[in-house]
C-alpha cells in the first residue's frame, strides 16, 4: 500500500494522493500498480514511515520470514539484507517477475494469500503491508488463519480511518476498534496505531494514519 504511482517515483505519488489520490482507471493490476522503479529515495521513504512496522517483525529475531502479498517487497529486502531467510509471495505474476529481476537472490514466488504453498511452521514470521484492507472481515481472518499455520507469529500494517484516500480503490479504512471486533477470538498480542500525519483532508490535525497488529500463535 505505498504512495507510488509507478511514473514520479514517491514525491509524485505523494503529491498526486494529496490531491486527491492515484488514478483508480489506469490500474487494472497490482502489476499496473507496482509498474514503476523501486529507487533508494522510494526505500528509505517507506522503511522510515514504517520503521515500527519492521521493527515489530524483526522483534521476534527470526530466520525464516514470509511476506504474504509482497508488492514490491521492500521489508523482505531489507530483511534479507540483513541475513534472514526471506521469501516474497504475490498472487499477480507482474508483481513477482518484477521483484525477481530486482532481487534476483531472493526467493520469490507467486501464491494464493488464503492457501498459502508452504508446510505449517515453515516460517518464524509471515507478515503484510497494506494487504488485509482489500478484504472483507471474513476473508481477513481466513487470511490471518492460514499465516499462523505457516507460522508462529504474524504482523500485518493497514492504513486506518485517517488516512482518508484509496490508491487502488477498494481499501477498507477502519478504526483500532473496528479492527478489534474482527480479530476477535485471534491471538492478537498488540494493535495500535502509528505514523502521525498532518493532512489536509484531516484539517491539518496530526493523527496516526497506519494500524499495526501482531499476532502470536499460543
Amino acid at each position: 500500500m505505498p504512495l507510488f504511482d509507478g511514473r514520479g517515483g514517491w514525491v509524485g505519488a505523494l503529491r498526486g494522493a494529496l490531491r486527491g489520490g492515484v488514478s483508480r482507471q489506469r490500474l487494472r493490476s497490482w502489476g499496473d500498480f507496482y509498474d514503476g522503479e523501486v529507487d533508494e529515495a522510494y526505500r528509505r521513504f517507506h522503511l522510515a514511515l514504517h520503521a515500527p512496522y519492521l521493527e515489530a517483525i524483526r522483534s521476534f529475531r527470526p530466520e525464516r520470514t514470509l511476506e504474504a502479498g509482497c508488492g514490491t517487497a521492500i521489508f523482505s529486502e531489507a530483511l534479507a539484507g540483513a541475513g534472514v531467510r526471506a521469501c516474497a509471495l504475490d498472487l499477480d505474476a507482474g508483481v513477482v517477475a518484477s521483484v525477481c529481476a530486482r532481487v534476483p537472490l531472493m526467493r520469490s514466488l507467486r501464491g494464493d494469500l488464503f492457501r498459502l504453498p508452504f508446510a505449517s511452521s515453515s516460517f518464524d514470521v509471515s507478515f503484510s503491508q497494506g494487504v488485509l484492507e482489500h478484504f472483507a472481515p471474513a476473508r481477513i481472518r481466513q487470511a490471518l488463519h492460514e499465516q499462523l499455520r505457516v507460522a508462529r507469529a504474524v504482523v500485518f500494517s493497514v492504513p486506518n480511518l485517517h488516512y482518508r484516500w484509496g490508491e487502488y480503490g477498494d481499501e477498507k479504512l477502519w478504526s483500532l476498534p473496528a479492527w478489534g471486533g474482527i480479530l476477535r477470538d485471534l491471538p492478537v498480542v498488540r494493535l495500535e496505531a502509528y505514523h502521525r500525519a498532518t493532512l489536509r483532508r484531516n484539517f491539518f490535525i496530526p493523527r496516526p494514519i497506519m494500524t499495526l497488529g501482531v499476532l502470536v500463535r499460543p
